[in-house]
């Protein structure tokens, strides 16, 4: 029972950090590439010295694209195999679980924090328990998803 309780918090919260490390990617591209596309134009039209600036913006756009990797590599390790049930299980309770903390306006990242310091510390009353606990709705799915990791996967 504890093993699939540790189980699930590690896929509950990989889940969430890899949903979170997505958008700050794209976003993290997009801003990329428009100050990218500014520094070219200036370069263009303006004066030729503008390309410096891609000297330093170069490395300076590194260091986001190197973070991503180690949050990955990380966000990786901590996913555990799981079947297309255990999937599809996991998907939609961490859809809802985005809703509730949303509707209790709790800021994403003190839940992604949340539910890291519960996956180290292996606190079975952990946030998570205790918000499904709260709510009607998440207890049978997170006691569903619980129970899906109990099972071998295929």
């Amino acid at each position: 029972m504890m093993q699939s309780q540790i189980t699930t918090m590690r896929a509950i919260g990989s889940e969430f950090l890899l949903r979170k490390l997505k958008k700050l990617v794209l976003i993290g591209v997009v801003v990329g590439l428009i100050i990218f596309g500014l520094i070219a134009y200036a370069g263009i039209a303006l004066s030729g010295w503008f390309f410096i600036l891609l000297i330093i913006f170069a490395p300076v756009a590194m260091v986001p694209f190197f973070l991503w990797v180690v949050l990955k590599l990380v966000g990786r390790f901590m996913v555990p195999q799981m079947s297309t049930e255990q999937r599809t299980l996991l998907s939609a309770f961490v859809d809802k679980l985005e809703r509730v903390a949303e509707h209790a306006q709790t800021p994403v990242y003190v839940i992604m924090f949340r539910i890291a310091k519960d996956i180290i510390m292996n606190n079975e009353q952990g946030f998570i328990r205790r918000v499904t606990d709260d709510s009607t709705t998440l207890r049978p799915e997170y006691d569903a998803l619980q129970l899906a990791f109990t099972k071998p996967h295929n």
